[in-house]
């Protein structure tokens, strides 16, 4: 992205930043080694996933610095290993939550063993650390 004021320099990202992960959670199996997010402008990037045990709706799988907050809870739904769909979300607090997971040949909750499921997302921010163009 170029800078329309000077129209000479370039818009470069951050370095990703490896994400806290609460107890008990671990990077998964595919996508980025270790789950991260990084700030491009006012869009913020997650990329990775995770592997844990789900015990509960709601779980906390893990937080992020005030700066990548989104204004408004961001909700994403996602496939992961066993015929299985979940609902995360990415909130103005700093958590990613799993809200819930449901079997996709029964329709019934799951709680267990999750091996692999992603939580890339990506979202817009305001930059409070950019000045505004005029």
């Amino acid at each position: 992205v170029i800078n329309k004021q000077t129209a000479d320099s370039v818009l470069i990202p951050e370095p990703w930043q490896p994400l806290s992960l609460s107890p008990g959670v671990t990077a998964g199996q595919f996508e980025r080694a270790v789950p991260s997010i990084r700030l491009h402008g006012t869009r913020v990037y997650v990329e990775g996933s995770i592997s844990f045990n789900k015990t509960s709706a709601g779980d906390t799988v893990a937080t992020f610095d005030s700066k990548y907050r989104p204004e408004q809870n961001v909700y994403i739904l996602v496939a992961l290993t066993g015929y299985r769909i979940a609902r995360v979300c990415y909130t103005r607090t700093g958590n990613i939550i799993v809200e819930w997971v449901y079997q996709l040949d029964s329709t019934d909750a799951y709680t267990g063993n999750l091996t692999w499921l992603t939580i890339s997302a990506s979202w817009d921010v305001l930059n409070k650390y950019e000045k505004p163009i005029q």
